[in-house]
């Protein structure tokens, strides 16, 4: 990805932390539309042999890290390193014997800079909705809704992906389409890390607030034609 357009997307980010809710929401669909026509005109290049493939890199920016994993949040990550091309492995230390958990993406640096942007975006708009709409409701409600938000989430980038990637040829969508096996492939060839995915924890759920979050997660404006209000805002 271009300099100038990894600078457009961090400018379309930055405004998504204002305080006007519309210039916002406006700011991270935008971000968001400009990600994948990118990554699908990008795609096109490589097959007409105008643009060399990108190289396939990692072991740069962690996408999260932490002392605690809060399950909604690798959710998140998991999301969008499917939605971005990437793989992701978790790197785990014992600082002052206390475990701390590093995830790290895998993949061409575009996308992966382009998921770290979008996972600072969204974790952090999804726990200000959280806090609005959970109020006074306890932790276990909470953290339902946060997680039905990311499958939110995920349904309405698989909709914009479909949307965005009509007409496009099938030489095209075979690339973008190969980007999760090979940045997979090129880590357990340059690594001894062991990358099959953590099994799942198990924690409580209130399908009321799953399905509330679920809800506002697939209205969120992130490039559909017709986003609509959540919580009361456009």
């Amino acid at each position: 990805m271009s300099s100038s357009i990894i600078e457009k997307i961090q400018k379309l980010l930055a405004l998504s932390k204002s305080d006007n809710q519309n210039e916002a929401t406006v700011a991270a669909a935008t971000a968001y539309k400009l990600i994948l026509k990118h990554n699908i005109s990008q795609a096109e290049l490589e097959v007409n042999g105008e643009t060399p493939e990108e190289i396939i890199k990692g072991f740069n920016t962690p996408i999260y890290q932490t002392g605690r994993q809060i399950p909604w949040k690798v959710s998140l990550v998991n999301v969008l390193s499917k939605h971005y091309g990437c793989t992701c492995f978790v790197n785990q230390t014992y600082p002052n014997r206390r475990k701390f958990s590093t995830f790290v993406l895998v993949g061409r640096i575009s996308d992966i800079e382009a998921a770290v942007y979008m996972f600072s975006w969204l974790s952090t708009k999804i726990q200000d909705l959280s806090d609005v709409f959970c109020k006074g409701q306890g932790k276990i409600f909470a953290q339902s809704y946060c997680a039905g938000f990311v499958a939110g989430v995920d349904e309405q980038m698989n909709k914009a992906k479909v949307e965005l990637r009509l007409g496009v040829s099938s030489s095209a969508l075979m690339v973008l389409d190969n980007k999760v096996a090979e940045a997979d492939k090129f880590m357990r060839s340059t690594t001894n890390l062991d990358t099959r995915k953590q099994p799942a924890s198990k924690v409580k759920v209130k399908v009321d607030a799953y399905g509330a979050g679920r809800s506002h997660g697939t209205q969120i404006n992130l490039g559909l034609k017709n986003p609509h209000k959540m919580l009361g805002n456009s």
